[in-house]
């Protein structure tokens, strides 16, 4: 799942990562079992996106994340992310295993 950041006042994309660490998922499902995703609640929206920084290898942080992300794109990239650690966004996995991103 790519998406795009402007970071120092450029533009980004970072591509799916080849490798997510399954710890990834299960905190995802911890989210979800315990209510906290999908959500509204900041704090719980901020572990969502630490759990995205973890899965991209923390090549940004929470707050370039969020001072980052254009804001109608908030909810498409976070909805993509979980898909794609949940495996029900097969197409980027391949995609980027082809291109060895």
């Amino acid at each position: 799942m790519k998406f795009t950041l402007r970071l120092n006042n450029e533009e980004k994309t970072f591509h799916p990562p080849v490798f997510v660490p399954g710890l990834v998922y299960r905190k995802i499902l911890e989210m979800q079992a315990g209510g906290r995703f999908p959500t509204s609640d900041p704090t719980d929206m901020d572990e969502m996106v630490q759990l995205l920084c973890e899965a991209y290898g923390n090549q940004f942080t929470v707050d370039d994340f969020w001072n980052g992300i254009n804001a109608p794109d908030i909810n498409e990239t976070i909805w993509g992310f979980v898909g794609f650690v949940n495996g029900t966004n097969k197409k980027d996995s391949k995609d980027n295993k082809k291109e060895g991103k």
